[in-house]
């Protein structure tokens, strides 16, 4: 009798079996992961949000790490109202390399036909009011960005509805299209093959953001564009919390963006370009006229929302004229914009600007108006604390024919 054959065959069935008994506890995960998750995810939005989550169909793919959720809807406000959200269908993919980085690693992240609805009540009060409160009332959490990787995001196919019960007017966000290679505060290499692309339409009118034409996998990078001109910003600003200092009456909005996604050497996030405001008017808490603007322009140099990094080139203001007004109990205007409702003084942290001589030694005010003013600068100036806050630093500041009431 061969015992080592014996032996070997033994060894053989037994590894067989082990192996047979991985599979199928693997397996089995098709199984206890989708019952896992509905329920985690249903009592976690409960408890975070105070509003009911419900999930149909879950089916998870233990072999591809392919996860698909169908029909979640989180309930509105009151009994019986439409669903605050909606999704037809979500998709994702986990990558194995969140064991080895202990955070979050997805591959692919696709969301189809979401849809929003928003009420807005009344004297500043909107339906998710209970939501933004639930939310308000957390510990405060971590310093620092969560460390995550998002890569492939897609949305297809959004929609949302702003309902404005007080004036009876809806507005409507349809065909909703979002692409982004990838969001991610932690070196990842996975393979990008979604181009930057925003794209909605807004009440009838359509925008849609360029971008280059090269496959992002080919280039390891995309880039798309945005651009808004002199759009006017008056019919929104009713949407404004009330409890703000300071009340936008107008202004005419111009952007011109690019945002850049480089996956090579690393990944990164950059955004550059111009921003600005025309024929801004502002009021105080009481509604009078605080501020009035020609225009304010910023360009950016480099703006990297994951490194919470921002250069600013320069900003040019042209044309402020600022009226002060100083109330019977001898309150100012410009000290409320930095107060209380009941008058306390706000703090607000001290911010760098730059400067130079020649504007150190401009002169001083004749009839009680400030004369026009420029001041401008090249060395620039950072305001940078600890790394859970952002970095800023401004080359050049530009105010021209300000003046002062």
């Amino acid at each position: 009798m061969d015992f080592g054959r014996v032996f070997s065959r033994r060894r053989l069935v037994r590894a067989g079996l082990f192996v047979a008994v991985l599979v199928l506890l693997w397996s089995s995960l098709a199984l206890i992961v989708p019952a896992a998750f509905r329920s985690r995810v249903e009592a976690a939005a409960l408890e975070s949000l105070g509003r009911r989550l419900t999930i149909g169909e879950v089916v998870f793919n233990p072999w591809t790490l392919s996860l698909r959720v169908d029909d979640v809807a989180l309930a509105g406000a009151k009994d019986g109202a439409p669903p605050l959200l909606e999704i037809r269908e979500l998709r994702g993919a986990v990558s194995m390399g969140w064991v080895f980085r202990l955070a979050p690693v997805i591959d692919r992240l696709e969301i189809d036909a979401p849809t929003v609805r928003l009420t807005r009540l009344g004297d500043g009060r909107y339906d998710v009011d209970d939501i933004l409160d639930k939310i308000a009332a957390r510990p405060p959490a971590p310093a620092g960005p969560p460390r995550a990787a998002l890569h492939n995001i897609v949305v297809k196919d959004g929609s949302v509805d702003f309902v404005d019960v007080p004036t009876g007017v809806t507005h409507s966000v349809r065909a909703l299209e979002l692409g982004v290679p990838f969001v991610s505060t932690i070196a990842s290499e996975r393979e990008i093959h979604v181009e930057p692309r925003l794209a909605f339409t807004l009440d009838g009118s359509r925008f849609d953001s360029t971008a280059n034409a090269t496959p992002f996998a080919e280039r390891g990078n995309g880039e798309a564009r945005i651009r808004l001109e002199r759009f006017d910003i008056g019919p929104w600003l009713g949407y404004l919390p009330k409890t703000l200092p300071i009340r936008l009456q107008s202004g005419l909005l111009s952007a011109d963006l690019v945002l850049a996604f480089a996956q090579r050497p690393a990944l990164s996030l950059q955004v550059r370009g111009s921003v600005g405001v025309a024929e801004l008017k502002v009021a105080d808490a009481g509604s009078k006229e605080l501020l009035r603007v020609g225009s304010i322009k910023a360009q950016i140099e480099e703006l990297r929302p994951l490194e919470r990094s921002a250069k600013l080139a320069r900003i040019d203001i042209d044309a402020p004229h600022v009226l002060a007004v100083r109330d019977r109990s001898g309150r100012v205007n410009l000290m409320l914009a930095a107060a209380t409702p009941e008058g306390q003084p706000v703090p607000v942290a001290p911010v760098p600007l730059p400067t130079t001589a020649a504007s150190a030694g401009s002169g001083g005010a004749v009839g009680g108006k400030a004369p026009a003013a420029a001041a401008t600068t090249s060395s620039g100036v950072t305001a940078a604390s600890d790394a859970s806050r952002w970095k800023a630093s401004l080359a050049a500041l530009s105010i021209r024919a300000g003046q002062l009431d």
